[in-house]
């Protein structure tokens, strides 16, 4: 991931595209804090029940 990270910076440098790189980074930024979460969740019964929950009410 973080190749693919410095080759799109690299990429979007160059056409003037900093602004959309910074999107894709707030992207992964959450992506991968999402991914933490359900990770810690797994290890956690009650949690996984409060998750499930959350969901459904949404």
């Amino acid at each position: 991931m973080r190749q693919r990270k410095e080759y799109l910076a690299g990429q979007l440098s160059k056409f003037g595209l900093v602004k959309e790189l910074k999107n894709i980074n707030k992207q992964a930024y959450y992506y991968t804090q999402q991914i933490n979460e359900y990770k810690e969740i797994l290890n956690d019964p009650q949690k996984i029940e409060k998750k499930a929950i959350e969901l459904l009410q949404n």
